[in-house]
């Protein structure tokens, strides 16, 4: 099992051939393009503030909208992906040669990378885990 974390470059360009393929408009268009348009955030720690800075990635954490736009931005990557939680998907393979298994990941990895550059997302391979379950008797050895 692979677990990608994957983050948006630029949001409203690509999201709206999205939302024309769910074919929403109108009034509902227009809100989540202002929804996602001259943004501003910033950090808060503990009871301090940062600046306000332009926010044109993603959308606002706390919101929620924000999930909701999320899953209809990934709706489409490939089939051997799932959705897990919030930004993370999962590659998901099994059988009895160790050697199937990391062929079938690695082409479920192959497969989203494509995905994510046509959508122009990024896979945080900072936060990509690999698992393996398996007998003792067939072990991997998988690298980072």
């Amino acid at each position: 099992m692979i677990l990608f974390n994957v983050s948006c470059i630029e949001v409203f360009v690509p999201f709206s051939f999205h939302v024309f393929t769910f074919k929403v408009a109108g009034k509902l268009f227009l809100h989540i393009q202002s929804f996602l348009s001259n943004r501003l955030a910033r950090l808060k720690i503990n009871s301090s503030f940062g600046d306000w800075i332009q926010s044109d990635v993603g959308t606002s954490a706390g919101t929620q909208l924000g999930p909701l736009l999320f899953i209809i931005y990934i709706h489409d990557v490939p089939k051997c992906i799932r959705p897990k939680y919030a930004d993370d998907l999962v590659a998901v393979a099994t059988g009895e040669d160790i050697d199937v298994v990391e062929r079938k990941l690695q082409n479920a990895t192959d497969e989203l990378m494509t995905w994510a550059e046509n959508e122009e997302m990024a896979i945080n391979i900072s936060k990509t885990k690999v698992m393996v379950f398996g007998s003792r008797k067939k072990r991997c050895h998988c690298q980072n």
